[in-house]
């Protein structure tokens, strides 16, 4: 058998496909592994391990537990920790997610060792993450999992958006400046994370965030949405409102649409994709209260615009992976916020996702004055943020300057 890349659908059942692959996989272009032991390389077996940790309280991958290492430390000690195990071959799924160019060239380099005495399987959503090492690459368009070559795949063309439904807003900002960090610093157990950031941020801005693994973007984010109480106090202006002046995190969270694929893993009640995304109106992951007529209205809007109509009433974790992320985005954009925050939002989609994601970006972009921060260490061609604010650490916290658009 050789180093395979598998390129899904996001209309995969990508778990069931995973699970054929290590419990010896009836299909005959992967017959040789049968005699195998196989072991996942994935962002879920990552988490899993840290469950496990955190359960038993003791470190059982690393020198620390796996959850106190940055995102790329912890993906070379956990790719470590399998090869030890000494695996007749490794499925490794998205396991690029989440990483910096460095980090992910590093792990690069890792697999690129190991693949010599290690069978490799690569899945991954679009092709341009496959390894250069790889010798077949195939393509899985449905769930009877029939292997094509990826000159046999079809053409999937995202549904163009022929406009954005409309909703009525009552935001009123006083002059134009939506945010700003008047030297910000952040520090945790007297450990610097940022240092004397200075940002600002008008009405309608598009700002790309950049910054290394654990240079601090999260912190930054947290700081906005007023999860993170190191605001109060210093000089952060949202919404042009100083943090800590008697605002609720509540107020502040009514005028933001969020999104993460953080958000995905988090949510595992039964409930449908309408539902799901309908929560954005009220600020939570998962519907609790009960939808009004005219929001119920302007999600069917939505659903009829990217034609997913016929998945309204679709339970949400019987969605492929691709699909909540989708649902998820748009629970984002649904309450047209003034302030639209994006971490990754093309992470873990395939062609015809990106392209409907970018689409709808530009969109708003086009049509409507949304401040939008968008957060990727991908440069996405579709996507053109007019301004880039980038981060960069040192043992004293990471600093910020505006930078170049072509990064």
């Amino acid at each position: 058998m050789k180093h395979t890349g598998l390129l899904l659908s996001n209309r995969i059942d990508r778990q069931r496909l995973i699970e054929e692959l290590l419990t010896h996989t009836k299909h005959e272009a992967f017959a040789a592994l049968s005699t195998l032991k196989g072991l996942l390389f994935s962002n879920l077996a990552i988490e899993k391990m840290i469950a496990t940790e955190q359960r038993l309280q003791q470190a059982m991958v690393g020198e620390r537990y796996l959850h106190s290492y940055s995102s790329g430390e912890r993906k070379n000690i956990f790719l470590d920790y399998l090869i030890q195990q000494n695996p007749g071959y490794l499925v490794l799924d998205a396991v690029f997610d989440h990483l910096d160019p460095q980090s992910k060239a590093l792990l690069s380099q890792k697999i690129q060792d190991c693949s010599r005495h290690i069978k490799l399987i690569q899945i991954e959503s679009r092709a341009q993450n496959f390894l250069p090492l790889l010798e077949t690459r195939l393509c899985v368009e449905d769930n009877s999992f029939l292997f094509r070559t990826l000159e046999e795949r079809s053409d999937t063309i995202a549904t163009p958006i022929s406009s954005l439904p409309k909703l009525k807003s009552s935001f009123r900002l006083e002059g134009k400046e939506m945010l700003r960090f008047g030297g910000v610093s952040v520090q945790y157990d007297g450990r610097p994370i940022v240092s004397n950031i200075h940002w600002t941020i008008l009405q309608g801005d598009f700002w790309q965030l950049v910054g290394p693994n654990g240079s601090g973007k999260s912190t930054l984010l947290s700081l906005v949405t007023g999860d993170n109480p190191k605001g109060y106090g210093q000089e952060l202006y949202i919404f042009g409102r100083k943090r800590g002046t008697g605002e609720s995190v509540r107020e502040i969270k009514k005028h933001i649409g969020y999104y993460s694929p953080v958000l995905a893993e988090m949510f595992w009640r039964f409930q449908s994709l309408e539902q799901m995304i309908l929560s954005g109106f009220y600020d939570s992951v998962g519907l609790y209260v009960k939808p009004t007529s005219i929001h119920k209205k302007i999600v069917r809007e939505w659903l009829k615009a990217l034609d997913l109509l016929s998945l309204a009433n679709t339970p949400y974790t019987q969605l492929s992976l691709g699909l909540q992320r989708i649902t998820l985005i748009i629970r984002a954009f649904v309450k047209q916020p003034p302030l639209l925050i994006l971490d990754e939002p093309l992470e873990g989609l395939d062609e015809e996702g990106v392209a409907l994601v970018c689409n709808l970006i530009n969109r708003l972009v086009a049509e409507t004055n949304t401040t939008i921060i968008y957060v990727s260490h991908q440069v996405e061609e579709r996507i053109k943020p007019k301004e880039v604010y980038a981060l960069s650490p040192s043992e004293e916290g990471s600093s910020g300057r505006k930078t170049s658009v072509n990064l």
